[in-house]
C-alpha cells in the first residue's frame, strides 16, 4: 500500500507498507511454520516544506510478530 499526503506542490507524509509472500516452498515446512514465508515491508516519511531541517524517516516495522521484515 502506498499513501501520500501533499499540499499539491510539496509532499508532507508518505507511507509504504505491505506483506511479501515468498511462496510455499517445501510444503511440509510451510505447514509447520507458515509465517516463515511472509515478511513485512514498511517505510514512513514526514517533512515540513517550510522548515527544511524538519524531516523524520523510518523503515522499522512498527509491529512485532512471527514474520520477518523486508526492504520496502
Amino acid at each position: 500500500m502506498e499513501a501520500r499526503g501533499t499540499t499539491g506542490e510539496h509532499r508532507i507524509v508518505s507511507l509504504d507498507a505491505g506483506v511479501l509472500f515468498a511462496g510455499v516452498g517445501d510444503p511440509a515446512r510451510f505447514l509447520r511454520y507458515p509465517f516463515d514465508r511472509f515478511a513485512l515491508a514498511f517505510r514512513y516519511a514526514f517533512e515540513v516544506p517550510t522548515l527544511p531541517d524538519v524531516r523524520y524517516e523510518s523503515d522499522e516495522v512498527p509491529v512485532v510478530g512471527p514474520v520477518g521484515t523486508a526492504a520496502c
